[in-house]
Order: C-alpha cells, then sequence, then structure tokens
C-alpha cells in the first residue's frame, strides 16, 4: 500500500464518517481502527471503562476487608465503644493508619453505608484515571492505551496467594484510593515530577502504608538507577552494595527491638491467614506470580529504547522479587516486624502492568518476521485472558488442539507447516476459552434451581457475570467500541449514557440487596432472623457498654453493624493476628471452644466456600472437630467473656429464646451451673 492510501485510511479512522469508508475492511481492521479512534478521546475512554467495569464488576457493598474497615470507622466515631472486640482488644492494624481518623467524620455526617459508596465511587474512578495516565506515560500507542484499559477495567488483578487480594476490588477499602496515588506516582516519576511523586506516596502511606511501600521501593530504585546509570561500573557496584548493606542492616537492627515470632505465633497465624506464607500458595498463584513478572520483564527488554521506561518497568520487578523473598524469608524467621509489612504486596503493581505490558510485548513480537514470535504471542494472549480456573482451561484447550489441527489443514490446504502451526494453536486455544465459559454457562443454569435456594438473585446475577471472564467481556467491549465507533458517538449523550450506567449499576447494587422488599422476598428467613435476634438483644441488654455475642450463622458485620455487638468469635476478626501475638493467642484458644459449632457451619456450605475458607476452617477447627453438644455449649458460655450465644437449628437441651430457627442462650444464666 502507499503512502497516499495510508494517510487516507489513517485520516478516515479519525473522520466522522471514517466509520463508513472503513465498513469494506476486514473486522481486525475496523476493530483498530475502533480502540484507536477511543484511545485518542480520554474523555469517553476513561467513562466507557467506569461504565464496563461497573458492570463487570458492581459494588459489593460491606465484605471482605470493607466489614473490618468499617467496624474500625464505627469504632472511632463511638470513641473506643468497641475497644473490647477480639479485633481491638490487643491491638489492631487500625494503629498503623489514618483512614477511620479521616474517615469518620464523614460516617458521622451521611451514615455508614452511604460514606462507604460514595468513597468507593470517587476511589474506582480515580484508580482507572491514574492507570490510565500511567499505561499513557508507557506507551505512546492508542491502541494499546485503549486495550489496555479495557483489560484492566475487567479482568480481576489477582496479586498474592489464595485470591485474597486484588489491585481494582469492588468494595471501599483504602487500598484502593492508596493504589490509586501510588500509580499516580508512579507516572509522575516517569514524567520527571519527583515533588509531585512525593506528594501522592505521601498520601498513600497515611491511607495504607502496606501497599504504598512497594511504590515507594520503586520510585526510589528508580531514582537511584537515574543517578548511577551514566557512571562508572564500580561505583555502581559499590552503590547497589552500600544498598544491600543498609537493607540487612535494617533489618537486623529492626529485629532486635520488635516482637519475636515465635513458633506459637507463627503457627496461629498459618491457621488464620494462610495466604501470608508463599509456602502455601497454590499453582494459579504462582502461575500469575511468575506470569507477571516474565510479562513486565519481558516488556522491560522491548522498551530499552526508552531508557526510563525501560528503567522503570526493571525496578517494579526488582522490587517485587526481592518482596517475595523477604517474604518467604520472614515466614520462617523470628522477626516479626519484617513479616507483618508483608513485602509481597509489591506484587501488586506488576498484577496491573502485566496488561499493557503483555500488550507492547504482544506487539512487539507480532511486527517480528521470526514465526516462533506467533506461537508465543498466543502464550502471552492466553495467560492475559485465562479464566478463573486455568488447570480446566489448559485440559479443555489440549482435548481442541486436534480438533483444530483437523479443522484447519481441511480448511487451508496447502498451508506451510509454520502457519498451521499457529493457527492450529490459535483455533485451539480460542476454543478452549469458548469451551470453558460455555460449560461454565451450562453449569449455572441446570443448577439454577439449587444456587437460588443458597444464594438470592444478586449473588446469582455476580456469578453470571464472573463466568464470562475476561475474554467473553473483551468480547462484549470491543463489540460495544465498534458501534460507537460506527455511529461516531462522543459527544454529550454518550458522555450522559457512559455516567448513568456507571452511577445506575453501581447504585443498584447497593441499594437493592438492602430494600425491605427484596429481604421479605429472597432473604425472608435471614432477615426473619437477623430482626428477631436484634429485638430480643435490645430486650436483654442491661448494661451501657456492648454486649458480646457468638453466633454461628451469619457474618461478623451482622454483629458489629446491625447489633452493635462484640463479637466473640468469626474468622473475620482473627485475620489480622499477625499484628499481634496476644491477639492470636486469644483467638486460638476461642476457636478450640466454638470449634463444635463452627465446624457444622463451614461443612453445610462446604460447596459453595472458597478455598482460603476451607483453609482456614480446617486448620483452626481441624477437619472433623467435636459434635454439637451440651457439654460443648457449657464449656463455651464458661467463658466470662460471653454474654449470649445465637446458635442456628439448635436442639440442645437447655433454657433457650427461640424463634423456631434461631436459639438465643444466655451464657450468664448458663455458667453457675458449672460451679
Amino acid at each position: 500500500m502507499d503512502r497516499k492510501e495510508t494517510l487516507r485510511r489513517d485520516s478516515d479512522a479519525d473522520s466522522p464518517t471514517g466509520a463508513v469508508l472503513s465498513s469494506s475492511r476486514s473486522p481486525a481492521d475496523q476493530l483498530r481502527d475502533a480502540l484507536g479512534w477511543l484511545g485518542r478521546q480520554p474523555v469517553s475512554l476513561f467513562l466507557f471503562v467506569l461504565a464496563l467495569n461497573a458492570v463487570r464488576f458492581p459494588y459489593q457493598g460491606p465484605v471482605h476487608d470493607a466489614t473490618l474497615y468499617s467496624f474500625q470507622a464505627l469504632n472511632r466515631l463511638s470513641g473506643g465503644q468497641f475497644s473490647d472486640d477480639l479485633f481491638f482488644k490487643y491491638g489492631s492494624q487500625d494503629r498503623f493508619s489514618a483512614f477511620s481518623a479521616l474517615v469518620s467524620p464523614l460516617v458521622g455526617l451521611a451514615g455508614l453505608e452511604v460514606t462507604f459508596f460514595l468513597l468507593y465511587l470517587a476511589s474506582v474512578a480515580f484508580f482507572y484515571w491514574c492507570a490510565m495516565r500511567l499505561t499513557r506515560a508507557i506507551t505512546d500507542s492508542d491502541v494499546v492505551v485503549a486495550l489496555a484499559a479495557v483489560l484492566i477495567a475487567v479482568s480481576p488483578l489477582w496479586f498474592g496467594g489464595l485470591q485474597i487480594f486484588r489491585s481494582n476490588e469492588a468494595f471501599f477499602t483504602p487500598r484502593l484510593p492508596a493504589c490509586a496515588l501510588s500509580l499516580l506516582a508512579l507516572e509522575r516519576v516517569l514524567k520527571g515530577r519527583p515533588r509531585g511523586a512525593a506528594v501522592c506516596l505521601a498520601a498513600a502511606l497515611v491511607l495504607h502504608p502496606l501497599m504504598a511501600e512497594g511504590a515507594i521501593l520503586v520510585c526510589l530504585t528508580y531514582g537511584v538507577w537515574r543517578l548511577i546509570r551514566k557512571r562508572p561500573t564500580a561505583i555502581r557496584f559499590a552503590v547497589v552494595a552500600l544498598a544491600v548493606g543498609f537493607g540487612v542492616a535494617g533489618v537486623t537492627i529492626t529485629g532486635r527491638y520488635s516482637p519475636v515470632l515465635d513458633d506459637t505465633w507463627r503457627a496461629i497465624i498459618r491457621q488464620a491467614s494462610p495466604y501470608n506464607f508463599p509456602a502455601d500458595w497454590d499453582a494459579s498463584d504462582w502461575l500469575t506470580v511468575i506470569g507477571s513478572i516474565a510479562t513486565v520483564s519481558a516488556a522491560a527488554y522491548v522498551m530499552r529504547t526508552r531508557p526510563a521506561v525501560a528503567q522503570l518497568l526493571g525496578a517494579c520487578v526488582v522490587v517485587a522479587v526481592c518482596g517475595l523473598g523477604l517474604t518467604w524469608f520472614a515466614s520462617g524467621s523470628t522477626h516479626s516486624l519484617l513479616f507483618q509489612i508483608q513485602p509481597y504486596r509489591a506484587l501488586w503493581i506488576l498484577a496491573l502492568l502485566q496488561i499493557p505490558c503483555g500488550l507492547l510485548v504482544v506487539v512487539a513480537m507480532w511486527t517480528s518476521d521470526i514465526g516462533i514470535y506467533r506461537l508465543l504471542v498466543l502464550l502471552v494472549c492466553a495467560y492475559l485472558l485465562r479464566s478463573d480456573v486455568p488447570g480446566v482451561q489448559v485440559q479443555v484447550t489440549l482435548v481442541m488442539l486436534p480438533i483444530a489441527f483437523l479443522v484447519v489443514h481441511v480448511a487451508i490446504p496447502g498451508r506451510r507447516l509454520a502457519d498451521g502451526v499457529w493457527k492450529t494453536a490459535a483455533f485451539g486455544t480460542a476454543a478452549g476459552l469458548v469451551a470453558v465459559i460455555t460449560m461454565s454457562c451450562v453449569h449455572l443454569l441446570l443448577q439454577r434451581g439449587g444456587l437460588l435456594h443458597e444464594f438470592d438473585p444478586m449473588v446469582y446475577l455476580r456469578m453470571w457475570l464472573t463466568v464470562l471472564g475476561s475474554f467473553g467481556w473483551l468480547v462484549v467491549a470491543c463489540v460495544c467500541v465498534l458501534l460507537m465507533f460506527r455511529r461516531s458517538t462522543s459527544g454529550f449523550p454518550t458522555v450522559a449514557g457512559l455516567i448513568t450506567c456507571f452511577l445506575l449499576v453501581h447504585a443498584a447494587a447497593m441499594s437493592i440487596p438492602s430494600m425491605r422488599s427484596y429481604k421479605t422476598r429472597f432473604l425472608s428467613e435471614d432477615s426473619r432472623n437477623l430482626e428477631f435476634v436484634e429485638t430480643q438483644l435490645v430486650r436483654l441488654k442491661t448494661r451501657g457498654t456492648p454486649l458480646t455475642i457468638y453466633m454461628d450463622w451469619g457474618t461478623a458485620g451482622d454483629t458489629w453493624m446491625q447489633f452493635r455487638a462484640n463479637s466473640y468469635f468469626h474468622l473475620t476478626q482473627v485475620v489480622g493476628v499477625l499484628f499481634s501475638r496476644a491477639t492470636a493467642v486469644e483467638a486460638a484458644r476461642r476457636a478450640a471452644l466454638v470449634a463444635p459449632f463452627e465446624t457444622a457451619r463451614y461443612a453445610a456450605d462446604d460447596q459453595f466456600n472458597p478455598e482460603i475458607v476451607r483453609l482456614m476452617a480446617e486448620r483452626l477447627f481441624g477437619r472433623t472437630g467435636k459434635e454439637r453438644s451440651v457439654k460443648a455449649l457449657e464449656q463455651l458460655c464458661a467463658d466470662r467473656v460471653l454474654d449470649y450465644a445465637v446458635l442456628k437449628d439448635s436442639t440442645l437441651p437447655a433454657e433457650v429464646i427461640t424463634n423456631g430457627s434461631i436459639s438465643i442462650y444466655d451464657c450468664r444464666q448458663l455458667r453457675p451451673g458449672l460451679r
């Protein structure tokens, strides 16, 4: 194609009639034009990403760690009213962050639920804006920027082990704004604005030190390397040796003044939060870790013509690898502080950067004349678009490869062997991804009755949003981009529509589950039980301080937010045993007392529990545990910390307040008989 034709096509793609003129081109060319068009319109791209992310990951409300941070804000607002709760009693991670102090005044003005929802909307918008800025600083390609932003919006950016943490969480914690500020700091450093980066890092450190520490180390590593890169080799080696020496000295000195991480404390931490131990991570976790390191490292090599970008990406890899190694070392040492700062969390930066970096690697290898590079392109694409069950995806792909081979060689006879191998692998991989999505959809349809009996429709809907995976949602996003491009919609109607979609989806996800009509129809038993317990506890409360109750059903959030009581024991409140040995020991003591009831709780929902919950329940309570009995109840009620035990479907012969489904045992009345 001559130069005039190339210029005409580029100008057509930018013009309002470009969609019409390019309609005769191949679908791949049209999609490339559409993505480039969207990449050149930052406002439209930003709003499209927000709307797409809202549909893919609707707001989840007070779940996961959002429950803990809500409780911290509530405790701060009440002046420490819940300081006797196990989570706070011996010290919690709240003392390492200013989050609750900053948020509690807002909670007092607007309420807990509304405040966290509004902060989530602001934080998620800020996060994707910062991610787009960093991507644009790394590459000038409009297509890569648009495609990377879309993939970041629809991909669960897991980091660490056992699928506990994501960079783009669908609930509000200080991790989300801290990550956004860290991304902005990396972009500022890359643009040569160290003062702006320092301000962003300071703010991130105030909100969540553990998420900010990785970005701080990356910026320091990048800055030092930029200073010494043109120095003689001897000086560079001396600076590296000096940095290592300072690091070793810092670890040694802090180890002398921090509490000793003894075997007892370490064993309890491993029971309550196994995700902090790299040795407990599964194969899919290591696939993510190794894949992100390899992808960002390859991009650093590809971008070697832009030294600043290559050096920043290299610094991210170095910090993440060193953080992972330090975590592994700390998990077996007596250095509690080194373990508490969780250096492996620097992996979250790679979890996000692997998407734009992977696309850069794909572009570089695709334009190469070496045939094997196309297979590597396929490998990178399969990794970035992998499903939530990569093992099944690999097995299905292997089954599809022979079928794809036959299709390719029947449909395309006379092709070169290299072309046949490439097309076979491509068709087989795509067929594997489609087959996994299809099987997941069929499973949801066949199990619809059982799932709707166990879960409410909103949870069932989220399952459908999940089964499409990154590949399915990428297809949906590309179709939407093509439609926008063909209609050349980038004016006010499109902007208003995208903003409305973003706000409406998240608002519906927050408000529908809390509507009284929804609870009455779909959550009637749970809602009735919670109202019954709340009414009875108000009647039974005889003191000004919160009651301490134990429930073998419901969530810790029910105890804290609805009953305004202390929780005696729940898996949610013991994940922080890493930060206090006293909390760890007390949590282990209480776990032994509630084991008969907790074992029954998690055994009933075993098929729906994630792997991390199964592992925690098995380690804390044992595989079988003791059976629920009067003796087990008496041993539990003998603990004078506990006021009431609220048990589900209990037939234990004791004086009880019940509605036929939930039984409330007054532990203070059961104690005298034990003397």
